[in-house]
Parts: C-alpha cells; structure tokens; sequence
C-alpha cells in the first residue's frame, strides 16, 4: 500500500510538471511578435494601452540629494496621440508651462504620415518633413525643411512587406549610407552604416527576448571593437525596470531605473543616474482614452 501511495505521489509530480510545461508551452505559443513595420507609435516606444496624452517634466539634481523635488526642471514636453496609437502633435513648454514649440503630424485614411509642421508659439514655421511613398504605399523618401531651406533627403530601399533595407541620407555636401537586416519576425537585428567614401564605419547588432522586446543593443566599430552597449531588463509582465548603456570609448555609464508604473505597466517615473556630479529624474503623467 506505501509503495502503491508513493508511486500514486510521484505520479502525480510528474503529472503536474508535464501539465506545467505544456502550460508554459501554450503560452509561448500565444505570444504574438508584431514586426518593426506594423508597429504603432505606441508600440515602438513599449508603451501599454490606449494612451491619449503623455506629460513628460526632467529635473536636474546632484545625486547625492536625498529630496529630488528641490531639483530643478530642465525641459517640459506633451506627447498626444491617435486612439489608434499614432503620434499626432508633441509641445514643448517653457518652465512656467508657456507653449515654446508645436509639432503637428498630418495622416492619410490609413494611417500613413504625409507630414509634420514645427511652429512656434506665433505660429511661424520653424521645421517640417515631407513623406514619400512608392506604388505599393511604401515609405521610399522624406524632405526635412527648416523654413523653405532643405535640410536633409533621405531615400529608403524596400524589401516586398516594406522594411527599409537601405536608407541614404543625403545632406548639403555629403551622404551617410545604412542598410538594415531584419529577423523572421520582422525585428530589426543590425544595422550597418557607412562613411560618405562609402567605408564601413560601424555596425549596431540588436537582440530580443522570446516577447520581442529588446535586451541587448551593441555598438561596434567596423573592425569589430565594442563602443557602445544597451542593457534592458524586463519583469514577468514585461514592464521595464533597468535600462543600462556603456560608452566604452569615452568611458562612461549611465544607469537608467524605473521604479514606478501605472496600472498599464507603462513607468511613471525614471531616475537616470550619469557618473560625474548631475543625474536626472524624468517624470511621466499618462491619460488613456
């Protein structure tokens, strides 16, 4: 009868642990990975919900202060956004909250950008960008203008579900020249760019957990040295916690902590330690629809 009963229990673990793993097994399966190309706004940002308006205030502060509120506001922004997840206008204000600047970003009937306008708070135009699309309603071009001056042209090259694989930048006396690779789904994963002689000059490589968030951003040099490193660390429901970036060429490294979040998982607050004598605390107030 023992013998009976602990086989019966062990049974029963093994049971257990198989059922277990074909849980975590329909799970993994349910996940859906949206590629780079059919991500909103929201979702390239890996911001949760149907957020209509995002406050962003930064204030400066020694980090040794123990009272962050007596740091002092360095910049003031509000982002505003499409029900469907697009950016349609950002502000930036003063540090009284006066309007300094409005962009305001123009679609087509299906969410394709045709444009964005800069004004200042008179409504004069400081800087806009034109889009262009090809046959397929791909994006293949966009003209940045400060007034009437044109500033930058910059010309993509499509793959057949529209992912730039090549991106010119051409500016008033030279160009700069990317190609980016893309993995099976559909997240970029390196970049390659090119000096105006059209050398390599460095290379950025881009990983991803099994959610398709990214973890791992390295910068190299074209002949293979690291310079520059991107760490971030999510929880179990995918909200971010830690972001880290290493500039080994100049040997510096800041520490990025997200220690608050709202009931979206979207973080409230961001504390950026710098090494020297300032760090930075960025503070997100979210309205949903």
């Amino acid at each position: 009868m023992r013998i009976a009963r602990t086989f019966s229990f062990i049974l029963m673990l093994v049971l257990l642990s198989c059922s277990q793993q074909a849980c975590r097994r329909q799970k993994m399966q349910e996940i859906v990975i949206t590629p780079d190309i059919e991500k909103t706004h929201l979702q390239r940002n890996h911001i949760f919900g149907q957020v209509k308006e995002i406050k962003q205030t930064v204030y400066a502060y020694a980090p040794t202060d123990t009272l962050k509120e007596n740091g002092q506001m360095v910049s003031q922004s509000i982002q505003r956004y499409s029900a469907d997840g697009y950016l349609t206008s950002v502000i930036t204000l003063s540090e009284t909250g006066d309007t300094l600047t409005v962009r305001q970003v123009t679609y087509d009937g299906n969410a394709r950008e045709l444009k964005w306008e800069e004004r200042d708070q008179h409504g004069k135009l400081l800087e806009s960008c034109l889009y262009e699309y090809d046959i397929n309603h791909f994006k293949v071009g966009e003209k940045h203008y400060r007034n009437d001056t044109l500033l930058l042209h910059i010309s993509y090259k499509t793959d057949g579900k529209g992912n730039a694989i090549e991106i010119n930048q051409q500016f008033d006396s030279y160009s700069l020249r990317n190609t980016v690779q893309y993995d099976e789904h559909g997240l970029v994963t390196r970049i390659d760019e090119y000096e105006p002689n059209g050398k390599p000059f460095k290379y950025i490589t881009i990983e991803y957990d099994n959610y398709g968030d990214e973890v791992n951003r390295r910068v190299f040099k074209s002949g293979g040295d690291l310079i520059e490193y991107t760490f971030k660390e999510y929880d179990n429901e995918g909200r971010l916690l830690k972001k880290i970036f290493e500039d080994r060429r100049h040997d510096m490294q800041e520490v990025y902590i997200y220690s608050q979040h709202d009931d979206h998982g979207n973080w409230t607050c961001e504390e950026i330690t710098k090494l020297g004598n300032i760090a930075f605390q960025r503070i997100r107030e979210i309205i949903y629809y």
